[in-house]
């Protein structure tokens, strides 16, 4: 590829950057913006995009354990896919970095760490637990791998460059480790298809410039002032938005369409008038006779000496033996 590259010009804000310029930034060729895939390590957060000079620029990014892609990853795959598709990037940056866990952690660890987590072998489909998470053993070996997966992908465009970077933590340098143009030219023509007018176009945003057109449409917005293009009936006339013999939406604030004939409309009662007395109260209902109370019936009360006690009874005896004395 003639001229600086998108991967010069990267590598070159890398270099300063870690030399102390702070304020290096990546001096893009026109049209190019890379599609950043690396790891989920918190450490890289705020940290890889200034590093690479790409502070401040719409960069798309994709995160995944270790930054590795494995073959035949749907995820990798429609992501890089949809940044192309909506010109939001033009190459593919792989970028591991040292001290990653990922390759520091035994098979072992992983596998306890599986068992540990109540997950069941057979959720692996059948692969070691360790080479379905992606773990390595070289760091330049996984980008070289990821790089290598994603080139291999046939849901990848063909002239899409891919390229694999190595960031060292310990002075903030970005080495290369795979060059993608090499590649790229072999399997399409240039170096990546450039944007278009029909999606997004990634880069600083001129006040002086016509708004960008929406996804999806046919071609760029008119400038203020232009002519509309003719119609299909040459008139002049922008084409009609609705298909031919589609019906017409209806208008904005439209009455509601009227009920079927044969149905009567719902009728409601009168409200009652406030002037009017309000309706007597009804008359007290009296309680349903029941039947009459059963009276108990008295005890007498005995007299005294009557012989019905036990009292008058020993009194009796008492009695009739002072008489015989």
């Amino acid at each position: 590829m003639a001229g600086k590259t998108l991967l010069d010009a990267v590598v070159a804000a890398s270099t300063a950057r870690a030399a102390g310029d702070r304020k290096a930034r990546a001096d893009l060729p026109a049209g190019r913006v890379p599609f950043v895939i690396t790891c989920m390590d918190p450490r890289l957060a705020g940290v890889l995009l200034p590093a690479l000079g790409l502070e401040g620029l719409p960069v798309p990014q994709a995160k995944f354990a270790g930054g590795v892609v494995r073959p035949g990853e749907p995820a990798a795959a429609r992501s890089v896919l949809a940044a192309a598709i909506f010109n939001m990037a033009t190459e593919v940056l792989v970028v591991g970095h040292t001290d990653c866990r990922m390759g520091k952690t035994s098979s072992m660890e992983i596998r306890d760490g599986v068992r540990r987590l109540g997950v069941p072998p057979s959720a692996m489909g059948g692969q070691d637990p360790a080479a379905w998470l992606g773990g390595f053993t070289s760091e330049r070996g996984a980008v070289e791998q990821s790089v290598a997966a994603l080139r291999a992908d046939p849901r990848i465009p063909p002239g899409m460059p891919v390229h694999g970077l190595l960031y060292r933590l310990e002075d903030g340098r970005a080495e290369v480790v795979v060059s993608g143009y090499g590649a790229a030219a072999a399997a399409g023509p240039g170096a990546g298809p450039a944007p278009s007018t029909g999606g997004y176009v990634p880069g600083p945003v001129s006040l002086g410039a016509p708004p960008a057109p929406v996804f999806g449409a046919a071609g760029a917005p008119l400038p203020l002032g232009a002519a509309a293009s003719p119609g299909p009936s040459g008139s002049g006339a922008p084409p009609p938005l609705l298909a031919p013999g589609a019906p017409a939406p209806p208008p904005f604030a439209a009455p509601p369409p009227l009920a079927p004939a044969g149905l009567a409309p719902p009728s409601f009662p009168e409200p009652p008038s406030f002037d009017a007395p309000p309706p007597p109260p009804p008359p007290p209902s009296e309680p349903e006779p029941g039947p009459p109370p059963t009276e108990r019936p008295r005890k007498g009360k005995r007299k005294r000496g009557d012989g019905g006690s036990p009292f008058d009874r020993a009194r009796e005896v008492l009695d009739r033996l002072r008489r015989e004395e």
